[in-house]
């Protein structure tokens, strides 16, 4: 079945507004928008994160059970719900501007801000990566051309936040509201478009289907959805509960140690999405120079999303991941050695981000997957935040602690200490359970052939 309106343009949108919302300009919009201290900026992105990692499961199960129930657009219309409510939220660190009252100024309004955004902002990845592998499953029968689609979101995002960088230097944080409510509705659009394609494509391929059979046996037509082929019929069997599906990911020691080396590359990966740009101003860059290397971040990760189902296949889920777990090793170990005022260094360390976070992307989607029954691809990518999402709390709990007390350099090497552990883990258990990869590359040569 060929679907002609790809996820792509969910990624492009949707990574265009939480470049604005969440990205890596949050941590100084935080610091000069409410006056945060680097500790209550980890603090509080630390509580966005606890509440990412305990709901994204929950809203991935609870959009699954909504595709169920209104097939194309279930998700949809759970996605709408957390950027129409993520957006307002966000709006209100602003509204002390109309309104000056003390409480809109007090550090604690704008935390519970910050609180508000995180309950609709963990609707969003789940239930968008549920979609995109709901969409490749029914259009190739697997889900290694992931990557493909979520290369878009990083083009969105570098161009998003390459626009943002000048227009802070300009225009001061204030900016980020009408940005945000422009990227908005650039997303509710985005998803009606997607969602409205893949119900007329799900429709003209049952017409067809219809009008074969017709022919074929000359009996009518069967009109029944739910008589349709397993492509298009809709999984009805109850989706399993979180705790499971995460114990099924985990239950091999190769399982195991994969989730273990993933969730301490993103213990390390925390402070550098969220508080990387603290330490570039510290170094005394430029709101424009922080723009330019996410775009340097960008144009290195969409080769590594485009080729990422030839490395998946010829290397496995566990090579893709440790090599990301290395570069990232390299790269932050950089970032301790670069002098103050030496800001242009930063433009050849940044482009490792590429594979690193592109491939510990891949494979950490792929891996839980695959360990998932038909019908749970949001519910299976809940689990995959909620991984990175534990991640995130401890790190920038302990990240902003660090920098605040003994400065960014002591804190990145912290983190590389965190990060060798991870890697040493999952190297030696992968040493001894390299069938699992081999197993895993057969299947992908069979999808691929199939």
């Amino acid at each position: 079945m060929t679907l002609r309106v790809r996820p792509r343009v969910l990624y492009w949108s949707l990574f265009s507004w939480m470049a604005i919302t969440g990205g890596r300009f949050l941590a100084p919009f935080l610091e000069h928008e409410s006056e945060m201290t680097d500790s209550n900026i980890g603090f509080i992105l630390g509580i966005q994160y606890a509440i990412l990692s305990v709901l994204a499961p929950y809203y991935g199960k609870y959009a699954d059970a909504q595709e169920r129930k209104y097939p194309n657009y279930g998700r949809g219309k759970v996605l709408a719900v957390g950027i129409i409510f993520g957006t307002i939220s966000f709006l209100m660190h602003g509204i002390n501007a109309f309104w000056d009252l003390p409480i809109f100024e007090s550090l604690y309004f704008h935390y519970a801000v910050q609180v508000l955004y995180a309950l609709n902002f963990a609707i969003i990845i789940p239930v968008v990566d549920g979609m995109t592998l709901d969409f490749l499953q029914k259009e190739q029968g697997g889900s290694l051309d992931y990557g493909k689609e979520r290369l878009h979101g990083a083009i969105g995002w570098g161009v998003t936040n390459m626009l943002l960088g000048p227009l802070i230097d300009k225009f001061g944080f204030p900016v980020y509201y009408p940005c945000c409510i422009v990227s908005a509705i650039y997303c509710i659009g985005s998803i009606f478009i997607y969602s409205n394609a893949q119900a007329q494509a799900q429709a003209q391929t049952l017409k067809q289907k219809n009008d074969t059979e017709c022919s074929d046996s000359n009996v009518p037509p069967r009109a029944s959805y739910l008589q349709t082929d397993s492509l298009t019929e809709p999984n009805t069997g109850a989706i399993p509960s979180s705790l499971s599906l995460l114990l099924g990911v985990i239950s091999s020691s190769y399982g195991a140690a994969f989730v273990f080396c993933y969730f301490f590359m993103t213990l390390g990966f925390s402070v550098v999405e969220n508080l990387v740009f603290l330490f570039f101003e510290f170094l005394g860059g430029s709101n424009t120079i922080c723009s330019i290397t996410v775009v340097l971040t960008v144009i290195f990760e969409v080769p590594i999303f485009q080729i990422a189902p030839n490395l998946l296949r010829k290397h496995g889920v566990g090579w893709v991941l440790l090599l990301a777990c290395i570069t990232f090793w390299i790269r932050i170990v950089c970032y301790t050695l670069i002098p103050e005022g030496s800001t242009w260094m930063l433009l050849l360390i940044e482009p490792l981000h590429g594979f690193t976070y592109a491939g510990s992307q891949v494979a950490a989607v792929e891996y839980v997957n695959r360990n998932m029954p038909s019908g749970s691809e949001a519910s299976g990518q809940g689990i995959v935040n909620l991984i990175r999402g534990s991640a995130n709390v401890i790190g920038l709990w302990l990240g902003g602690f660090l920098q605040d007390v003994f400065g960014p350099r002591v804190m990145y090497r912290v983190f590389v200490a965190a990060v060798t552990v991870g890697i040493s883990v999952f190297a030696t258990v992968r040493s001894t359970h390299r069938q699992q990869e081999e197993g895993y590359r057969i299947v992908a040569e069979v999808i691929e052939s199939a």
